[in-house]
């Protein structure tokens, strides 16, 4: 009780050595030692807080107060109580002695960075993984059965998994050797480990556990499952209201008029047109199929409507076929009016199908045009690269282009960095031409950084960005990087490590040729003349005798002729181009509540690409940006803005389970 205040780290860790040696005595010993612990992270500011004060009388005082702990009888039945924290795990092992519970030892320690991160299930997990490795050594693993006692139910989570992988595997590995029964207990009850949750934790509240969930029910089950034909299907063929007439005219044998029938619905005066092919066999009501050769007949019995779910998605998820595969596995046995057409809506309802998808989204959006009309008025600027090492220790080139006079700047620099991208444009571009009024990146995070955004913020320049993995919203820069890779790779030696040096004479020459949508070159609309290139040096110059006045205006007038010129063709290129790209474009017709496909072909790192599903869903649309971006929410939580040409309409049906059927969710 007399320990004086620790002053600073090293006297603070010198204590809690010695109530380390002595933790098993102390009940909830992290929880208690939590404030203490967190004054020695090298991130922390020792400040000596009353929190602090209050957790160091209390530890001298458990220190000084002698615990009752009893002796592991064998053959008594152990108990073990689990709980987790934001900030740490304990656990209690006691055991049944003379019709009481004694306490045997204690256990609790504090959740690294990541471990905090897990979700309230994921914690009580692992409060019990941890438990049963601590309490080994009281012969927990020797077979006999034991209860775990915990205020989290969803511990028996834990065992309901199908060939679970990563972390949950490990888990898995580890308990498997022990006996013990998950038994619930509410938290008024479950003081002794420190109940802190009481329910659950919430569906989208771990990125692992959402995971984990979704592989045990989108788990492609490929066993064949017989549906059995039997005595009640003529049972439920006559209850049935749409088949039930049709029983009754094939007993008497009679086809009633088309008068008699008109009133009936679709179903019903389908069966009655192809009366002729209906018999009944055993009780049940059949339709004699040949098949497209004529050359064999088949009997397919008629569905009732109770049963089709059931046979389309056992027949379906048969290896997850195609619409023609699987109505012509359904066609083998069964017939119902309209089924080619049921066998479609659930093809395109499978989220496992959808998942995999196609190789790429369905009808793009119409062309959105973008037409600026006096020089950098907008930059586009692109990164390329990485290339070989040069001598001058280059790897990228900043790539910039004005899209009014397509004058190109092309900077070498050794890293793509967000301060080393900022000089480059400032030092380049800003200070030859000017601020633009606009500058458009893609979403890299050297262009989203915030130092880059604070240089243009400083400048009053204002950002725009592409939407996610959309490169035709750039489409500018991106077509001139294809140029420059071009151009470079039949200039560069073999060692391919000079490209820097060829940059300026490379410029030079795009520079100084006309461009196709403007028909003027980028540099007679930045600088109202045309360049001098090697070329025209075979011919002599005429000379010119222009005073400085007479320079200046007639440029000026030249300038203001070109740039109307100029403007006009890039219109109509603009337009033209619009409607080359629209003859297969389709508008797209999302609103917000409506549920989509996200393409995303993402590949991780030691997964094989080929066997990668490439769309996400079901995601939300939660707002309308524009007539082509749409703000979604993805099945993990996140939001992200979305181009059109990346999303597909997500199907749903509603899929009932029954009689064994392996249901596709």
């Amino acid at each position: 009780l007399d320990w004086p205040r620790p002053a600073d780290v090293g006297e603070l860790q010198s204590f809690l050595s010695l109530c380390s040696c002595c933790r098993v005595f102390i009940p909830q010993f992290a929880k208690r030692a939590a404030p203490l612990c967190a004054l020695r992270s090298r991130k922390t500011e020792f400040d000596w807080r009353p929190e602090c004060e209050a957790a160091f009388s209390d530890i001298k005082f458990a220190l000084t107060t002698p615990p009752v702990l009893g002796h592991p009888i064998p053959g008594a039945p152990f108990l073990l109580d689990t709980d987790a924290s934001d900030w740490g795990i304990g656990a209690v092992l006691s055991q049944v002695q003379e019709e009481r519970e004694v306490v045997l030892a204690y256990y609790s320690r504090c959740l690294s960075k990541a471990e905090r991160n897990y979700c309230v299930t994921r914690k009580e997990l692992l409060s019990l993984v941890c438990a049963l490795r601590h309490f080994d050594s009281y012969g927990l693993s020797s077979g006999e059965p034991f209860i775990v006692r915990t205020d989290h139910a969803s511990l028996q989570w834990l065992r309901n998994f199908r060939e679970p992988d990563g972390q949950l595997a490990r888990w898995l590995a580890l308990i498997t050797p022990y006996n013990y029964q998950v038994q619930h207990r509410s938290g008024h009850h479950h003081q002794n480990a420190d109940a802190l949750s009481r329910r659950p934790c919430a569906k989208d509240g771990c990125n692992y556990c959402r995971r984990q969930e979704e592989k045990a029910r989108d788990r492609i089950d490929i066993r064949r499952t017989k549906v059995v034909v039997d005595s009640d299907w003529g049972t439920k063929q006559r209850k049935d209201e749409d088949i039930a007439p049709v029983i009754t005219w094939v007993e008497a044998g009679t086809k009633p008029l088309w008068q008699d029938v008109v009133s009936c619905s679709p179903e019903t005066k389908a069966l009655w047109a192809m009366l002729d092919t209906l018999t009944l066999t055993k009780g049940l009501l059949v339709r004699k199929w040949e098949n497209d050769n004529g050359t064999k007949i088949r009997e397919q019995v008629v569905v009732p409507k109770e049963q089709r779910q059931q046979i389309l998605w056992n027949a379906h998820n048969f290896g997850h076929f195609g619409r023609k595969r699987t109505l012509s596995e359904v066609r083998l046995r069964y017939y119902w009016p309209g089924m080619t057409k049921d066998v479609r809506m659930v093809c395109a309802a499978c989220q496992v199908c959808g998942r995999r998808g196609k190789g790429r989204p369905g009808p793009r959006a119409p062309m959105q045009i973008y037409v600026t009309g006096t020089p950098f008025e907008r930059v586009c600027v692109d990164a390329l690269g990485p290339l070989p090492l040069t001598e001058d220790g280059n790897r990228y080139i900043v790539v910039a282009i004005d899209t009014f006079t397509k004058w190109p700047e092309a900077i070498p620099v050794p890293d793509i960095k967000a301060i080393t991208v900022a000089k480059g444009l400032v030092d380049v571009v800003f200070s030859r031409f000017g601020v633009p009024r606009e500058l458009h990146t893609d979403q890299g995070r050297n262009f989203e950084a915030d130092v880059f955004k604070e240089v243009l913020a400083l400048l009053g320049v204002h950002k725009t960005r592409t939407s996610p993995m959309r490169p035709q919203s750039d489409g500018q820069v991106e077509r001139f990087n294809r140029t420059l890779r071009e151009m470079l790779a039949k200039v560069v030696d073999s060692h391919q490590r000079n490209w820097d040096r060829c940059l300026p004479c490379l410029l030079l020459a795009y520079r100084g040729t006309p461009h196709a949508a403007t028909g003027f070159s980028p540099a007679a609309l930045t600088l109202g003349r045309e360049l001098t290139l090697p070329v025209h040096l075979l011919i002599e110059p005429a000379p010119g005798f222009k005073t400085q006045n007479e320079y200046a205006f007639e440029l000026h007038t030249r300038l203001q002729e070109m740039h109307e010129l100029a403007r006009k063709r890039l219109r109509l290129a603009a337009v033209e181009c619009k409607q080359r790209y629209d003859v297969h474009a389709k508008v797209p017709r999302y609103d917000p509540g409506d549920k989509v496909w996200f393409h995303c072909p993402d590949r991780k790192v030691g997964r094989c690409p080929k066997l990668q599903n490439p769309w996400k869903g079901p995601c939300l649309v939660l707002k309308k940006i524009t007539e082509v971006v749409f703000r979604i929410r993805l099945p993990n939580g996140k939001k992200r803005v979305i181009h059109a040409d990346k999303l597909s309409p997500f199907t749903e049906m509603k899929k009932e389970e029954g009689n064994g059927v392996v249901i596709s969710t």
